[in-house]
């Protein structure tokens, strides 16, 4: 009785092309080891970068009142040095160590989207060049998290907090193309007998990283976006007080728990620096409760139990406490 075997399927290349030799062949290819290896390079690169800005930030901390860099400098250092650790280094490297490792231990030929993942490798590299190009303008200086309101443009006018927005976009994809494409290698190139029991455990941390990112990657990507879009498009993603000054709920809500002292309060007093009164130079008091008097000047001697509370709805006036001194 004949047996029927299934036929097996074959490549067949009709013309091979010559490999290119010299720096072209970095630029120009798709193999998964040259590409980890680019990967790793770069990232040690950046994290030798990340070191110096260390060690600058370490030496200003180094000694009380220190001067070696001033105030601004220091936050851009902080900033750049956060932003190279997590965005540069750790995440890539990860990235580079899978390129080179996993087609190997699953026995696959090569990454499942070749040319993908040069495209991932070189957006890296960009989000990484544009970002260190900030220092020759103004690096950004809002934190390696982009704390907002820092990040606005009311606190931040200057485009180094944009080129900290256009790393996270190209980082962001770079890794977002890379994730996608190692959980397709894993899932569907592995060799012959390569169960998922069987994989190595480092397979499977590298398809962990790949499913973790794929989900966190669109998020961070949509808050760079808002952030973007509130910096140069008027929008109020992140604004606040523009909220609580537009919507009529909020803002009998805020008047409610703060007191109608506090109505007179406008968005711009709140927001623009350039605007706000100094307190204690002319002896004005922020508070809750309306004082029915002007604080007097730090040299007067006059005690606070002579200034009265203005009598709210139902209530009769009410003395401070003498022990206590109106600061000018």
């Amino acid at each position: 009785m004949a047996t029927y075997v299934a036929p097996v399927p074959h490549v067949t290349a009709h013309e091979v092309e010559t490999r290119p030799t010299g720096w072209t062949r970095w630029l120009t290819t798709t193999d998964h080891k040259e590409i980890g290896i680019m990967y790793m390079v770069a990232t040690f690169v950046f994290f030798l970068l990340g070191g110096v800005e260390a060690l600058m930030i370490r030496l200003q901390l180094g000694a009380p009142e220190n001067t070696i860099v001033s105030p601004t400098t220091y936050n851009q250092l902080f900033t750049m040095h956060g932003t190279t650790m997590v965005f540069l280094f750790v995440v890539p490297m990860m990235a580079g160590l899978a390129n080179y490792f996993v087609p190997l231990m699953i026995g696959a030929r090569d990454m499942a989207f070749p040319r993908l993942n040069a495209l991932s490798f070189w957006l890296f590299l960009a989000g990484g060049v544009v970002f260190y190009a900030s220092i020759f303008w103004s690096p950004p200086e809002a934190g390696w998290v982009s704390v907002v309101p820092l990040a606005e443009s009311t606190f931040s006018p200057s485009g180094g907090q944009d080129a900290w927005i256009y790393l996270i976009h190209l980082t962001g994809l770079s890794s977002l193309l890379g994730a996608i494409n190692l959980y397709v290698t894993i899932a569907h190139m592995r060799a012959r007998g390569m169960s998922w029991a069987r994989l190595p455990l480092f397979v499977w941390t590298i398809l962990t990283y790949a499913v973790l990112l794929i989900f966190a990657l669109p998020v961070i990507a949509a808050a760079a976006t808002m952030l973007l879009a509130d910096r140069h498009f008027g929008t109020h993603f992140f604004d606040q007080l523009h909220r609580i000054s537009t919507d009529p709920h909020l803002m009998s809500s805020s008047m409610t728990t703060t007191g109608p002292a506090n109505r007179a309060l406008t968005r711009s007093s709140l927001i623009e620096p350039s605007r706000r009164t100094n307190a204690r130079r002319v002896g004005t008091v922020h508070s809750p409760c309306r004082l029915s008097e002007p604080a007097q000047p730090r040299s007067s001697t006059r005690s606070a139990a002579d200034v009265t509370m203005a009598p709210g709805p139902g209530r009769s006036p009410t003395r401070l406490s003498s022990s206590l001194r109106v600061r000018a």
